[in-house]
C-alpha cells in the first residue's frame, strides 16, 4: 500500500470540497426546478379548480332556474286543481243537503238525559237555547263527579245537518250517558256549587251563549234552503250509485266502498241494505 502524503490529503480534501460545492449547486438547482414545477402545476390546478367552480356555479344557477320554472308550473297546476276542486266540493255539499231528512225528529226530551249512577243525581232542564227547524239546543243542569263545584251547566243539541256540512262542538266533559242518543252537540258551559248559581249565570249570559255556533248554523241553514230551492236529486241522477229501497237516501260516486261491500241505510232500525244502481 502506497504511503499517504500531505499532498494526497490536500488533494482529496480539495476534491471533496469541489464535489460538495457541485452537490449543493445541483441540489439548489433541483430545488428551484422542483419549486418551479410545483408552482406551474399548482397554477394549472388552480385554473382547473376555478373552471370547475364556475361550472358548479353555472350548474347551480341552471338547476335553480329550472326548479323555479318547475315550481311555477306545479303552483299553476295546483291552482287549477283547486279551482276545479271548489266545484267538486260545492257539488258534494249540495248532494249532502239533498240526502238529509228534513222530517227527522230532533226534539230533545228531558228523559233522554241520563246521569251516571256514580255522580250527583241531578238533572234539570232550563229549556231551549235554540229551537229551530234544523238545530235544537237545550240547556240542562246536571250533577258531576267534582267534590266542590258538583253541578254543571251543559248544552245538548240535535241537528239534521251532518258533520260534512257543519262541525258542531262535541265535548266529553259532561258527565252524562250519550251512547245511542243521536246528540249532535254537547257543550259543558260552567261548573258551580249549587243549581241556583247556575240558573243565575245562565239567565245573565244566555244571550251570548254559543253565539259562534249558532251563527255558523245560520249560514249552513241558508245554504241548505238555497240548495233545496234550486236543486233536486234528479239534477245528479247520473252520479247516484246506491239507493235505499224504503226511503230517499242515496250514495253517489263521491262515497267510496269496497268492491264486495253493500252499504246500508242508517235511517231505519234495523239498518237495511242499499240497492246498487245500474
Amino acid at each position: 500500500m502506497a504511503k499517504i502524503t500531505v499532498a494526497d490529503i490536500q488533494e482529496n480534501r480539495e476534491a471533496i470540497n469541489q464535489l460538495r460545492d457541485k452537490k449543493e449547486s445541483i441540489s439548489e438547482k433541483q430545488q428551484k426546478e422542483h419549486y418551479s414545477i410545483e408552482q406551474e402545476y399548482s397554477n394549472k390546478i388552480w385554473e382547473i379548480e376555478k373552471e370547475i367552480w364556475e361550472i358548479e356555479k353555472e350548474k347551480r344557477n341552471t338547476l335553480n332556474t329550472l326548479r323555479g320554472k318547475q315550481e311555477s308550473v306545479i303552483v299553476e297546476f295546483d291552482n287549477s286543481i283547486q279551482t276545479h276542486n271548489q266545484t267538486i266540493k260545492q257539488a258534494e255539499r249540495i248532494l249532502e243537503c239533498l240526502r238529509l231528512d228534513s222530517n227527522k225528529d230532533i226534539a230533545i226530551t228531558d228523559d233522554e238525559i241520563e246521569i251516571s249512577r256514580y255522580i250527583t243525581p241531578h238533572c234539570e232542564s232550563l229549556g231551549y237555547l235554540l229551537d229551530d227547524d234544523y238545530l235544537k239546543i237545550k240547556v240542562f243542569i246536571v250533577g258531576n263527579q267534582k267534590p266542590k263545584n258538583k253541578y254543571s251547566l251543559i248544552a245538548i243539541g240535535k241537528s239534521i245537518f251532518t258533520e260534512d256540512l257543519i262541525k258542531l262542538p262535541y265535548g266529553y266533559g259532561a258527565d252524562i250517558l250519550t251512547h245511542g242518543k243521536g246528540f249532535s252537540l254537547i257543550v259543558p258551559i260552567k261548573d258551580m256549587t249549587n243549581t241556583a248559581e247556575l240558573k243565575e249565570y245562565y239567565n245573565k249570559h244566555k244571550a251570548k251563549l254559543l253565539n259562534d255556533v249558532i251563527g255558523e248554523y245560520q249560514k249552513v241553514k241558508a245554504e241548505y234552503l238555497d240548495t233545496m230551492a234550486n236543486y233536486s236529486i234528479g239534477d245528479f241522477r247520473e252520479l247516484v250509485t246506491w239507493t235505499c229501497p224504503k226511503c230517499a237516501d242515496f250514495y253517489t260516486i263521491f262515497n267510496s266502498f269496497s268492491t264486495n261491500y253493500t252499504p246500508q241505510c242508517f235511517g231505519h232500525d234495523p239498518y237495511i241494505d242499499m240497492v246498487k244502481v245500474g
